[in-house]
């Protein structure tokens, strides 16, 4: 009968016994073979005025699989769930959707809807994504799951899209350096020429002093 909670347990085996209209014998024959588990030690730990009685073994499994403790556990657990880390929100949904049926089993239905959704927005341990679906006002669990997956989905497509869009950002960062990088080499190299300009004229100024001091020194001689 584990992991499943006895109520969901129950409610199949009732279904069950109804539409193949066991009676009470088939009911307590079919009841001890589905036990299993923990569940199955109830056959071993108790006598056959326990075992060989239908009300009787429905008393004891209810007595130790059901009862008040149970009751009081779903609703700390209902209060206390969060999203896990990779975990989907249709996985949380369900989750979610299970334990307020346990936690509140004679609330009506729209109520216990009521109370699911905001359970739900609270477990996706997400404020300011949850504040987005309650702007919805989403008016049943399942209506909340849609919302919150639909703006899940444009989130994460809004994020591709910024990442796609970087390495262009990148590539004009990457021309700008690069024309930097030109304009200053275009800008030594001019310097580079002129520099060698100026040395070439100041030769040829040194030269034609050099000429012009030879040629007065032999009209001195003559």
């Amino acid at each position: 009968m584990e992991p499943n909670p006895l109520e969901a347990f129950w409610a199949r085996f009732r279904n069950c016994a109804e539409y193949n209209r066991w009676d009470r014998k088939d009911r307590l024959i079919f009841l001890r073979d589905s036990l299993e588990a923990e569940a199955a030690n109830v056959l071993w730990d108790y006598g056959e005025e326990v075992t060989n009685s239908l009300s009787r073994l429905t008393a004891t499994l209810k007595q130790r699989f059901s009862g008040q403790a149970f009751v009081d556990k779903h609703p700390i657990e209902l209060r206390n769930r969060c999203r896990r880390k990779n975990e989907t929100l249709q996985s949380l949904h369900v989750d979610i959707r299970r334990l307020a049926a346990l936690a509140f089993p004679g609330v009506e239905h729209t109520a216990r809807e009521a109370l699911a959704t905001d359970y739900f927005l609270d477990a996706l341990d997400d404020p300011d994504f949850a504040l987005r679906v309650r702007e919805r006002q989403p008016a049943t669990l399942d209506a909340a799951l849609a919302i919150a997956l639909q703006m899940e989905v444009w989130a994460k497509n809004s994020h591709n899209r910024s990442s796609d869009t970087r390495p262009l950002g990148e590539s004009k960062k990457t021309r700008k350096v690069n024309q930097a990088s030109t304009s200053e080499s275009g800008l030594a190299e001019a310097r580079s020429e002129v520099l060698q300009k100026e040395v070439t004229e100041a030769k040829k100024a040194a030269a034609t002093s050099k000429k012009a001091e030879l040629e007065a020194k032999r009209e001195k001689e003559k």
